[in-house]
């Protein structure tokens, strides 16, 4: 895909009388002329809107290649959970009812084992 230098809209005569506009797109391949676009200012709104969005894949991309290349992931791993943080939840857990007693007490004799 080239790079879009320019987006321009024009209107003649004949334009006005259809209502359409002819939308010019210079590249560096050339001039490109849509002529008779009936909703000019939308057709130009969508192609920038696509440009954005074809621009930010490719930082993406690079940012994802980078991150590749260097060995480092794009989303940093969670720290683990001290024994103590884990046993809070497991007590959190034991006090909304989503775990038995006897299974706290399991899992935190675990924890307090593996310290």
């Amino acid at each position: 895909m080239d790079k879009i230098d320019n987006i321009m809209v024009t209107e003649n005569l004949i334009n006005k009388m259809d209502g359409g506009k002819t939308v010019a797109i210079r590249s560096a391949s050339g001039l490109i002329k849509f002529p008779w676009v009936q909703n000019a200012d939308e057709f130009v709104n969508a192609t920038l809107a696509e440009i954005e969005k074809y621009n930010q894949s490719l930082k993406n991309v690079d940012q994802n290649l980078v991150s590749a290349i260097s060995g480092n992931s794009v989303q940093k791993a969670q720290p683990e959970k001290s024994a103590a943080q884990k046993i809070k939840d497991l007590k959190e857990l034991l006090d909304s009812g989503l775990i038995t007693q006897d299974e706290f007490d399991a899992k935190k004799k675990d924890l307090l084992d593996k310290m």
